[in-house]
């Protein structure tokens, strides 16, 4: 009985897309596996997304309109880091514990 019970259990989980790593796909799914963990409106998140759409795009189309401080930082590129110090001074503050 426990065996049929865990069977049914792992046949009902939702199976992640597969796409070509790296890919732009992938990378949105990345995005909606992450937004749908810990973004606080991830119960309004829509059931199919279209991830065909580049990464930027597929973000914003996920994003609720009462949402005005979610946005998405690449990390290789600090000029989508928006306004900080490293960027603006060129340093960057932090604390030794």
């Amino acid at each position: 009985m426990l065996l049929i019970c865990m069977l049914l259990a792992t046949s009902c989980k939702k199976d992640a897309p597969d796409f070509p790593a790296g890919s732009s796909e992938a990378v949105n799914g990345w995005i909606h596996d992450q937004m749908e963990q810990y973004y606080y409106w991830s119960s309004a998140l829509p059931p199919a997304a279209n991830y065909n759409h580049s990464p930027k795009d597929f973000f914003q189309s996920l994003l609720v309109k009462e949402d005005r401080f979610s946005s998405m930082m690449l990390s290789g590129k600090t000029d989508t880091y928006g306004t900080t110090l490293l960027n603006t001074f060129g340093f960057d503050l932090f604390s030794l514990k």
